[in-house]
């Protein structure tokens, strides 16, 4: 999976995590992380996410398989799909 993580000030305390997971980005997004936009490229749609210092500790959480509240992680996939897929009703 490619996954980045780039520094948006020359502190190095905020930057930008980038990855096209859609399950790993509902994840974060479950726990809090702020989305701050997408983009498209080769040929898929990139999530953005503002990182002060938690997303590699979230994603280490993902990976090992940590648990969020469903029903809020079903929300947030829901919301990431639109962004994919773009509009309501389409299924």
């Amino acid at each position: 999976m490619k996954t980045s993580c780039t520094n948006s000030d020359d502190k190095g305390d905020i930057g930008v995590f980038r990855t096209p997971d859609l399950y790993q980005s509902a994840f974060l997004l479950t726990k809090g992380i702020p989305l701050i936009g997408t983009e498209r490229a080769e040929g898929r749609t990139f999530f953005l996410f503002r990182d002060e210092g938690k997303v590699k500790e979230f994603v280490e959480q993902y990976f090992s398989n940590e648990t969020v509240p469903v029903l809020s992680f079903k929300g947030s996939l829901r919301e990431l799909k639109v962004l994919v897929h773009g509009g309501f009703g389409r299924r």
